[in-house]
């Protein structure tokens, strides 16, 4: 609007300077003769500034001349008011440059002020970001607690369960528990994931040179089955990250160039992890890798794909695969730190003219003019990284410090003051790069396989060696299986362990409060004596004898019946008890360690004759026969037995013995203990197969051929340096897993003799509490009744018997309570005082009169 107007002053102005030019030009014209030239000459210089170029002919220029002569007359007013219009044109000019001026002011005033505003706006959205963030974090944790927390009380009201019916937890449970915790899986006595992680729990490992052999057969015969090919990181690489906004693309190149480094961009991928997986595992090149990770899943996701073996997973494999060492997918991560106030500051201060696509700086604005200050405004943000900048900037910051908590040995912090790449932040990165060795390739063990046997093996007949393969397949399939069937019929023992004992004690509580004839005996005795002894009647000896001899025989049958009950409740806590399940829980548990034990000896016999005949392969000679099939016996019911074998002797019957076995729970004698020990003594045994003889030859007389009377005699062989020591291993393997079984198999039976003695300890304790409570109720009964006897008293309030207690119920009453007697009024006194000088006649008809008066005022 105001450039309107100074051009508008500036038009005006250069007109009129034309229009006196014109008159001085034409001063001299007027006087003149008017001629054909003077036309052509006013047209081709001055023609702009008439209405149109014009011929004139020579009858109308007078005419002309007199409008030329009275615009000459004008020509003083015409300068008097040039000069006024200039004056009034500076003095305007003067104002609209001061309001101009003034107006530059306020508008980077203005400018200033709306930068402020935004800088302010924007770091209070990174506190709140902050605030959300910690508060988010916080009622994670506090979810996670509290998850963490029902999780525990869950699992310890479900403990509490087992222990209210067993009377303790078993150590099986103890054991398994951890795995239902770190799964955060709510533990349930009957949860389908329990033989599962008692599984895992039990399996172990084979012994170290068992496992060199069989991993340098399945090598051999499956190449790189069991030690599969590692990733290896060719050349150094370091990750920068900062928060957003920081540097751009030419900055980070200017930085990696200086380094002597190749600048990667995480922004460039489609899929950041995978792409530079490949790109480090190819490149030679020292990679300085700007925007990764930008959170903990992306390094653990790229750490896995650089370590794909884990060793907690393979630990709990019969057979696991060689764990290689370690390879971090990169040397060192530095964080490039900088205070969100400086990023701000500097983004926001940046401003843009879109008619001339100048940038400038609000701090440093040197613009003096109003419109260029109208043009500017914020620099474009078509990917929204201003209004995204608080909550990328505080989510990437608590990202990267859990990377830096993850790996505090790689991670480094590198403080910054700006947004430009000193010479400061230069050496800083060089100085933590500089240090950095070369990348260590990832290697297994060197014992890991025999590399004498994996040479030795590589020319036998493929057939050979997919059998050898298929056997130990079958090994391990059979191994799992029979392991798992062992625990889940120790599962489904369990739950009917304490399925039946939680129904008897339930029973047991419930029989003990059933209701009983007392009640009813007391409330006989006390219809007897309210309606049977009247008041006149109670003072009377003979009649109190009898209600001492009846109240005495109601004790009597008080204690009878309490006595009657506890018989009965012996017979229930016997009948709950359920001898012979108990037994058949004693051969259940005896039998699935059997079968527990059962599968590590076959696994042992098939190992072994898969190793011998390996042995014999390798060395090229005949094979020796199998090693047969060592059978562990199992507990039969004598009921189901048809061979009779399990049948036990008649034990002695006499009264001594009878009471000895009603009184206590016998123990169980489980024949897997002698079974263990002698497959203990078997495996030692069976070493002489492998072991070398060390015996001299006789050299004073000739040799005699005779046969070998060793059981194992055809199954020896001439075992090769490398067979012997997993052979030795093997047999200790097995040793220390029949010696573990043991432990194992005595502790279940404990758990079955304990809970089972438990609950009679308990039930007995309880029958007795009972019997004495309810002898003490009828002994307070009887207390009571002979206390009112005593006292002549009538006993018509219910005497009512509860569970804990003998109360006397005064809202119920036998019988209506009974009248008091009335009492005869007193003789008056004259008849007193008369009565010494009367006669018997007169004393007996005054009492007479005075009674009928008596009986006539009452009525």
């Amino acid at each position: 609007m105001e450039g309107d107007v100074f051009a508008a002053l500036k038009a005006r102005r250069f007109e009129e300077e034309k229009c006196l030019e014109f008159l001085d030009h034409n001063r001299s014209v007027l006087h003149s003769k008017c001629s054909e030239n003077v036309n052509a000459f006013f047209n081709n210089s001055y023609g702009e500034y008439l209405y149109k170029r014009i011929r004139r002919p020579a009858e109308v220029e007078v005419d002309l001349k007199q409008k030329f002569k009275k615009a000459y007359a004008n020509k003083d007013i015409f300068i008097d008011n040039r000069i006024h219009r200039n004056e009034e044109y500076v003095q305007q000019r003067k104002r609209d440059f001061a309001v101009s001026q003034d107006r530059v002011d306020k508008l980077i005033d203005k400018l200033h002020e709306e930068y402020e505003f935004a800088v302010k706006t924007q770091l209070n959205r990174c506190e709140q970001w902050c605030q959300k963030i910690d508060t988010d974090s916080n009622e994670f944790i506090n979810q996670t607690t509290k998850d963490a927390t029902d999780l525990i009380i869950s699992s310890a009201v479900e403990l509490a369960n087992i222990a209210d019916t067993l009377s303790f937890v078993p150590s099986f449970y103890n054991q398994i528990l951890k795995s239902f915790h770190q799964k955060s899986i709510h533990f349930e006595k009957d949860s389908e994931f329990i033989p599962e992680f008692a599984v895992d729990n039990y399996l172990m490992p084979l012994r170290p040179d068992t496992q060199r052999l069989f991993v340098t057969m399945i090598e051999a015969f499956k190449p790189e089955s069991m030690t599969p090919p590692l990733v290896e990181r060719r050349g150094r690489a370091v990750c920068i990250i900062t928060k957003p906004l920081v540097f751009n693309e030419t900055q980070c190149s200017k930085l990696a160039s200086t380094l002597g480094w190749r600048a990667v961009f995480a922004t460039h991928f489609q899929n950041a992890v995978t792409e530079l997986f490949e790109l480090l595992s190819q490149s030679e090149e020292d990679l300085l890798i700007f925007g990764f990770p930008r959170t903990p899943k992306e390094y653990s996701d790229i750490y896995e794909l650089f370590n794909p073996v884990k060793a907690e997973v393979e630990s709990t494999k019969f057979l696991p695969k060689p764990i290689p060492s370690t390879i971090e997918p990169f040397d060192m991560v530095i964080e490039l730190d900088i205070s969100d106030e400086t990023v701000l500051r500097d983004v926001l201060a940046e401003l843009e003219d879109p008619e001339n696509g100048n940038k400038y700086d609000i701090r440093n604005l040197d613009l003096d003019t109003v419109a260029p200050l109208v043009r500017l405004q914020k620099v474009s943000d078509p990917h929204y990284d201003i209004i995204q900048f608080a909550p990328r900037s505080t989510t990437m910051k608590a990202n990267f410090g859990l990377i830096e908590s993850s790996i505090k040995d790689l991670y480094h912090r590198v403080q910054i003051e700006s947004r430009e790449i000193t010479e400061k932040v230069i050496s800083d990165v060089s100085e933590l790069v500089n240090d950095i060795p070369a990348t260590i390739a990832p290697k297994y063990s060197p014992d890991a396989v025999i590399p004498s046997l994996l040479q030795a093996v590589k020319g036998i007949d493929k057939d050979i060696q997919l059998f050898f393969l298929s056997q130990w397949e079958s090994i391990e399939a059979s191994y799992n299986e029979s392991v798992k069937r062992s625990f889940e019929l120790l599962q489904q023992i369990h739950l009917l362990i304490i399925g039946h004992l939680e129904k008897a004690r339930t029973e047991m509580q419930e029989f003990l409060c059933r209701p009983g004839s007392s009640q009813h005996l007391v409330i006989e005795f006390q219809e007897w004596h309210c309606t049977n002894v009247e008041r006149s009647m109670r003072r009377i000896q003979k009649v109190k004898d009898e209600c001492a001899l009846r109240v005495n025989a109601l004790r009597e049958n008080l204690v009878q019946i309490e006595n009657d009950r506890k018989t009965e409740e012996e017979q229930k806590q016997k009948d709950l008890l359920n001898a012979p399940f108990r037994t058949t829980l004693f051969e259940l548990v005896n039998n699935a360690c059997t079968m527990l034990a059962q599968a590590e000896l076959d696994r042992w016999v098939s190992t072994r004759s898969l190793m011998l005949d390996f042995n014999q392969v390798v060395s090229d000679v005949d094979l020796v026969p199998p090693l047969p099939r060592r059978k562990l016996n199992q507990v039969v019911d004598p009921s189901r037995d048809k061979t009779r074998k399990g049948a036990k002797k008649a034990q002695r019957n006499t009264p001594t013995s009878r009471n000895r076995v009603e009184n206590k729970l016998q123990p169980f004698e489980s024949p897997l203990f002698e079974q263990l020990e002698a497959t203990k003594k078997y495996v030692t045994d069976a070493s002489v197969i492998y072991v070398r003889s060390t015996t001299p030859v006789s050299t004073r007389g000739k040799a005699r051929t005779g046969k070998d009377k060793n059981p194992f005699a055809p199954f020896k062989i001439s075992a090769l340096e490398e067979f012997t020591p997993a052979f030795a291993d093997d047999d200790a393997y097995l040793i220390t897993r029949m010696d573990q079984i043991n432990e194992f198999a005595r502790d279940e039976i404990n758990v079955v003799q304990q809970s089972f003695d438990a609950y009679v300890d308990d039930s007995t304790k309880w029958i007795q509490s009972h019997y004495e409570r309810r002898k003490t109720i009828a002994d307070t009964a009887i207390a009571y009744m002979l206390k009112r006897v005593a006292e002549e008293e009538q006993i018509n309030h219910l005497i009512f018997f509860k569970e804990n207690e003998c109360t006397v119920d005064y809202t119920q009453m036998i019988v209506e309570t009974e009248e008091s007697p009335k009492i005869p009024a007193p003789f008056p006194e004259d008849f007193v005082s008369n009565s010494t000088s009367e006669s018997a006649e007169a004393i007996m008809q005054g009492i007479v009169s005075f009674t009928a008066a008596q009986t006539d005022n009452s009525q």
